[in-house]
């Protein structure tokens, strides 16, 4: 009985320091993909809210044309009363001049002329500037910004 206590007492701090360092690794990778989080969020409470304003600081405006993204925005809020979504990161890659973050979204958009409720749901690619913070600089595949446009 006495060995084994000496030998967790031996073994213990092996443990704890094993599981410190990685800790620290995935504190860094965390550290990378956060502010990622962080925007991409801000950006659909924008999206949700209709704050057109607060939603294009959110474009690097010399890789999109914010002109566009502004006509459908309009759109959107003028068609829909109500619009909730769900969007989800799947995958992070970083390179030296982009971050690219693959998502997974779902959303509900109410009409403002009607109580129906349109259901969507995609996936898309989404490159970022690895600026701070992070400007959105393209969107590929399906996007839940600017829906009434794309005829979606």
């Amino acid at each position: 009985m006495k060995m084994i206590r000496v030998l967790i007492l031996l073994f213990l701090p092996l443990l704890i320091g094993g599981c410190v360092a990685e800790t620290l690794q995935t504190s860094l990778l965390a550290q990378r993909i956060d502010p990622l989080r962080h925007v991409l969020s801000a950006m659909t409470v924008a999206y949700e809210r209709k704050d057109e304003q607060a939603f294009l600081e959110f474009l690097d405006h010399s890789a999109i044309s914010s002109s566009q993204i502004q006509e459908r925005l309009r759109e959107d809020f003028g068609v829909f009363s109500e619009i909730k979504i769900d969007l989800m990161m799947d995958h992070v890659q970083f390179s030296e001049q982009a971050a690219w973050v693959a998502v997974h979204w779902r959303g509900h958009w109410k009409t403002t002329t009607s109580e129906s409720i349109m259901e969507k749901r995609g996936q898309a690619l989404l490159r970022w500037s690895t600026d701070e913070p992070p400007k959105l600089r393209e969107i590929r595949g399906s996007t839940p910004f600017g829906l009434h446009e794309s005829g979606e």
